[in-house]
């Protein structure tokens, strides 16, 4: 018998195995779990699982799991939406589909048992970020009360006028300004308003603007 010579692309892929992609992974049924569809082929299930559910061209039903991603402490799923890939919380899509609202804005996920890791339909449920905070500061996380944020009106790289939120009040904006423009150093500057300097540098250059 001959012996069976392998080339250099053999040995790696047998040293590293092809991972399968993210849209490969089998549906295995649960008991109780619901599915709800999020659009048209992503599905979201009560126990915080996310699927796609489509026909192939011979109309056979294919599902696959997404995987999903740790960001910041945060589970993320990826999935194409329209001609765009959306990178989405698991957490807020599956609150979107089985408890939707007329308005989102301001609305965030809490997690009861302050685990973002846990994104069972039972542990989640809308709620502002004050009344986040405060639920983790009864179970002794956090802190009580949120930093306040605001909108300023900014410059951005393009050249376009935006939004951007800061921590910087409009009142302070207009103070640091206010004491540039009366010849104080910008280091001087950020220790009497009690700003990051390369805040301040930022605002003197015009980045920030309170308005147009």
């Amino acid at each position: 018998m001959s012996e069976i010579v392998l080339t250099t692309i053999e040995l790696l892929a047998m040293r590293f195995p092809r991972r399968k992609s993210n849209s490969q992974l089998p549906v295995n049924n649960i008991k109780g779990e619901e599915w709800k569809q999020l659009i048209d082929y992503v599905h979201v299930s009560n126990l915080g699982r996310v699927k796609k559910s489509f026909q192939d061209k011979r109309g056979k039903e294919i599902e696959h799991l997404y995987r999903t991603q740790i960001y910041n402490g945060h589970l993320y799923v990826q999935y194409q939406e329209s001609i765009d890939r959306k990178f989405r919380k698991v957490g807020r899509i599956i609150l979107m589909a089985f408890k939707p609202l007329e308005n989102y804005n301001g609305q965030y996920i809490l997690f009861k048992d302050c685990n973002p890791l846990n994104c069972a339909l039972d542990n989640l449920q809308w709620a502002s970020l004050q009344e986040i905070h405060q639920h983790l500061k009864n179970n002794g996380l956090g802190h009580g009360k949120p930093k306040k944020t605001y909108l300023i009106l900014c410059i951005r790289r393009n050249g376009k006028p935006g939004w951007r939120r800061v921590n910087i009040s409009p009142k302070t904006v207009n103070q640091i300004r206010k004491l540039y423009n009366a010849g104080i150093s910008q280091t001087k500057i950020a220790e009497i308003t009690g700003t990051k300097q390369n805040a301040v540098k930022n605002i003197v250059n015009g980045i920030f603007r309170k308005d147009g």
